[in-house]
């Protein structure tokens, strides 16, 4: 369902299941944005937002997650929601980190595209 939300909204989504896979995929498709769990298969989302970290420090987080777990939360790129989040909480936290994002921004390859 976020998928079809931020598709609509005008974002290209790619999915991964878990950290692992997540890596893999931004190795060779550098992301605007990260969603993540914190509980997930062969890495958790904390091990996967440090490597991301590591690799770009600036890259803006969005965690969503249905644990009360401690999130260091000293970061500006990284919010913390949990589910069960209103679609429409879950946009407005990515949106404010792109504010000139419009659907037309996607066709020309602006940020969040």
């Amino acid at each position: 369902m976020l998928y079809e939300i931020l598709t609509e909204t005008g974002f290209r989504v790619s999915i991964a299941h878990n950290g692992i896979r997540a890596l893999e995929i931004y190795s060779h498709d550098l992301a605007d944005f990260l969603i993540t769990d914190l509980r997930m298969p062969g890495m958790d989302g904390i091990e996967l937002i440090a490597r991301i970290r590591s690799i770009r420090s600036d890259l803006p987080i969005l965690v969503l997650t249905a644990y009360n777990e401690f999130i260091p939360n000293e970061d500006r790129f990284l919010t913390v929601m949990y589910k069960p989040a209103a679609d429409r909480k879950i946009i407005q936290s990515i949106m404010k980190f792109f504010p000139d994002f419009t659907p037309e921004s996607c066709e020309t390859g602006d940020p969040a595209s």
